[in-house]
């Protein structure tokens, strides 16, 4: 037989004729779903097979992925093909073994691959999902399979039990899959999934495992315990047979857990089985560790948080001090690598330039030589910090939208003074720059609002009207009109960008210190750990000494009070990076 080498290229789909394909039944779902799955990641993961047939190309394998391609790209479009000429019965052969190989993945490492994906989308269910070409509903089923124990997950490998068994077992706690599964499968005749879903419903929704707050179920109708017990012989004899409103005290339970440290973190969650690649601890040293300053940066990061476990055996259970962005801290975490191995590559030939330079021979008459040398070896050599500790580059993380919006509105403030008033050559640069960049950024209204008393508090649309007020101005209020100009511009979509204010602000030498200060107001908008960052970052902490840890204990308003009044503290001068441009 005859063959040539793989050739590979892009193909227009109508150039390919039918092939020699043993499959010939196309679910339709599934068809969907490759659909799908192609417009998500814009193409093939493996190109089609096809051969040369006169000027034309047959399909061998491939087709479900080319009537995927040709319903969402059309006839016209080109697809990646490999190319390989052979005769028909290798043609049938190779076949054969595509439609054999290309055996569906496992539900089970459709799960695996679906959490580590929403990971990558930092928890976002519906990106996952986007990405996956996967409805919500399936991405939720597939996740909710990694809680299952190893022997559920075996069993529904070998097909001792269905998918829906398995996903019915995967939402239990763990003594309760193990048991659960041994009747299972110790059944003559295996339960549907319909009738094993009582089981299992009947089983989860134990009183005394519940993590609400028992007192209506003493008495409550659906409470399968002894009516007449004393309550507490009630909850631990009993099971809810009401599976929706105890889902739903349970679900109200987990929100008031969250809601209970949004005033500590800037990113809390309720995390569900599937989830476990979403969030990861933030530690310092170590092997997974960022490195202290970072850390200490990161804290103060958007994605900075606290979990509520939804997952059966750690129902309700806190987790904090977390990284809700994996693939940002595992950079960090390769960059703490690589500055380690870095400083150590530095010290090693700080180590052997100093080596290097003691076996230096010194002439035996003094001289300027000599006075070289003896400098020599007592100077600090390159690379050598001389015992100070090197300053390492720490990335400050994107900060939460609280303090984007606050600081982008002291930004601004800061715009409009500076600007207003600055020298008569800086006012009319930036004018002169914003009409020659986005005129269209002036505010008129702002300024008619500004210029209300020079004007004399009337305002008008006629431009003669305007002109004949203005033209009656003295020299001294009409300079003072035109300055005013420059610091009115628009914010939102329509308006200057905060890059462009704060560009103006840098051109302007502008220091933030000379106009603003840390305050009440600035604290208020941050989460305790973001001002428990901006304290040790400004010397508050320090300040504070030992009082600082009683101080932070407290509730966050007198937390704040308690930091602002420290006696003998200059605030004045000191700018957290939060809000520094």
């Amino acid at each position: 037989m005859k063959t040539e080498e793989f050739q590979g290229q892009n193909i227009q789909v109508c150039r390919i004729k039918a092939g020699r394909n043993p499959r010939q039944h196309f679910d339709e779902k599934s068809m969907t779903e490759l659909e799908d799955s192609i417009r998500a990641m814009g193409g093939l993961l493996t190109p089609i097979l096809v051969r040369r047939d006169a000027d034309d190309f047959q399909l061998i394998a491939g087709e479900r992925r080319l009537r995927a391609w040709r319903k969402v790209y059309g006839d016209e479009a080109f697809i990646p093909a490999m190319i390989k000429d052979m005769e028909d019965e290798l043609a049938d052969a190779a076949a054969l073994t595509e439609n054999i190989a290309r055996e569906p993945m496992t539900p089970l490492e459709e799960a695996e691959a679906a959490a580590k994906i929403l990971g990558d989308c930092k928890g976002d269910r519906a990106e996952a999902a986007t990405r996956m070409g996967w409805s919500v509903t399936t991405l939720d089923k597939r996740l909710a399979l990694m809680y299952a124990i190893e022997p559920v997950r075996l069993a529904l490998h070998q097909k001792k039990i269905l998918l829906g068994h398995a996903e019915l077992l995967a939402v239990c706690r763990k003594e309760t899959q193990v048991s659960a599964l041994a009747m299972l499968l110790s059944s003559q005749k295996q339960m549907t999934v319909e009738a094993f879903k009582d089981v299992i419903n009947s089983a989860a929704l134990v009183l005394d495992s519940a993590i609400f707050n028992k007192d209506q179920c003493a008495g409550c109708v659906h409470n399968s315990g002894n009516q007449s017990a004393l309550f507490a012989q009630v909850i631990n004899g009993g099971r809810c047979t009401n599976k929706q409103c105890y889902d739903e005290k349970t679900e109200a339970e987990l929100a008031g857990r969250a809601n209970a440290l949004r005033e500590e973190f800037q990113n809390v969650r309720v995390v569900r089985p599937g989830e476990n690649f979403t969030v990861i601890p933030l530690v310092a040293e170590g092997a997974k560790g960022v490195g202290i300053e970072q850390a200490q940066a990161c804290r103060a990061c958007q994605n900075f948080g606290a979990v509520v476990a939804a997952a059966p055996d750690k129902l309700g259970k806190v987790f904090k001090n977390l990284c809700m962005d994996v693939p940002c801290n595992t950079t960090m975490v390769a960059k703490r690598v690589s500055d380690e191995v870095a400083a150590a590559k530095a010290a090693e030939a700080a180590k052997l330039t100093q080596q290097a330079a003691n076996q230096v021979t010194t002439p035996a008459s003094p001289g300027p030589r000599e006075s070289g040398a003896a400098a020599g070896k007592g100077a600090t050599p390159p690379g050598n910090d001389s015992g100070k500790e090197k300053d390492k580059k720490v990335v400050y993380p994107e900060p939460s939208n609280r303090v984007k919006e606050y600081r982008e509105e002291l930004w601004r403030s800061v715009f409009k003074r500076v600007v207003s008033n600055a020298s008569l050559v800086n006012n009319r640069a930036v004018l002169l720059a914003i009409c020659l960049t986005h005129p269209g950024h002036l505010d008129a209204q702002g300024l008619g609002t500004d210029l209300k008393a020079i004007l004399g508090g009337e305002s008008s649309h006629s431009f003669g009207k305007v002109l004949a007020t203005v033209l009656d101005l003295r020299e001294q209020d009409l300079g003072q009109a035109i300055s005013a100009i420059a610091g009115n511009v628009r914010s939102g979509p329509m308006g200057m960008g905060i890059e462009d204010v704060v560009s103006a602000l840098k051109a302007l030498e502008v220091k933030l210190a000379d106009h603003w200060k840390v305050d009440k107001g600035f604290f208020e908008k941050l989460t305790k750990n973001e001002i428990d960052v901006v304290a040790g970052e400004l010397g508050i902490a320090a300040a504070m000494d030992k009082e600082y840890a009683k101080a932070r204990a407290l509730g966050k308003e007198d937390f704040i009070k308690a930091i602002l009044e420290v006696k003998g503290f200059e605030y004045r001068g000191r700018i957290p990076k939060l809000v520094s441009w």
